[in-house]
C-alpha cells in the first residue's frame, strides 16, 4: 500500500511504481488531494493534526489493507530572508515537512512491525543536507526529516523495515 497525496501524477511519472505493484500484487491506498484540502485551509491543519491522521488512517484500512510502503512525500517552503520571514513560516514548514511525515509514520510503521517487514521512503531535499541561501524554515525541517530517517533506520532495520530517505534537487 502506498500513500501519496497525488497518485496521478506519482504514477504517471513513476511507471516502475506500476509495475511493481502489478508484480506484487500490491494494493494502492492514496492519501486523496481532498483528506489535505489545501483551498479551505493550510495543510498543516490536516497533516499536522494527529487525530486527523489518525482518523483518516482508521477509515482507510477499514476498506484497504494496512501500508507495506510508504512514501512521504509532504512539502512545503517559504523563501525569503531570515528576519523577514514571519515566526508562522517556520511553524508551519515543520508542521507540514516533519510533523506531517511523523503523523503518518506513527500510524503506518506498527503494521510494518506487526508483519516484520515494510519499506518507507521520506522525501528530503538537497536541503536536508545542505542549508540553502533563503529557505531557513524549509531547510531546518527537511533537516529533521533526515534525522528521523536516520534513526528510524537504525532503528526499524532490525524489524525487516527498510527505511530510505530520497534528496533530490530543486522541483516544480
Amino acid at each position: 500500500v502506498l500513500c501519496a497525496n497525488v497518485p496521478e501524477m506519482m504514477l504517471a511519472g513513476h511507471p516502475e511504481i506500476r509495475k511493481a505493484c502489478r508484480e506484487n500484487d500490491l494494493g494502492i491506498v492514496w492519501c486523496p488531494q481532498s483528506f489535505f484540502n489545501f483551498k479551505r485551509f493550510g495543510p498543516e491543519k490536516k497533516l499536522a493534526n494527529a487525530e486527523a491522521v489518525a482518523a483518516y488512517f482508521e477509515s482507510t484500512t477499514r476498506t484497504a489493507s494496512s501500508p507495506t510502503t510508504v512514501i512521504n512525500a509532504a512539502g512545503i517552503s517559504r523563501p525569503g530572508y531570515f528576519l523577514e520571514l514571519p515566526a508562522d513560516a517556520f511553524t508551519q514548514a515543520m508542521a507540514v515537512n516533519y510533523f506531517g511525515t511523523v503523523n503518518i509514520l506513527r500510524h503506518a510503521v506498527p503494521t510494518m512491525l506487526a508483519n516484520r517487514s515494510g519499506a518507507i521512503l521520506n522525501i528530503g531535499s538537497v536541503g536536508s543536507l545542505i542549508g540553502v541561501f533563503g529557505m531557513a524554515p524549509y531547510c531546518g525541517s527537511k533537516f529533521a526529516v533526515r534525522g528521523l530517517t536516520e534513526a528510524l533506520r537504525s532503528e526499524l532495520a532490525p524489524q525487516g523495515i527498510r527505511v530510505c530517505l530520497l534528496c533530490p534537487p530543486d522541483t516544480d
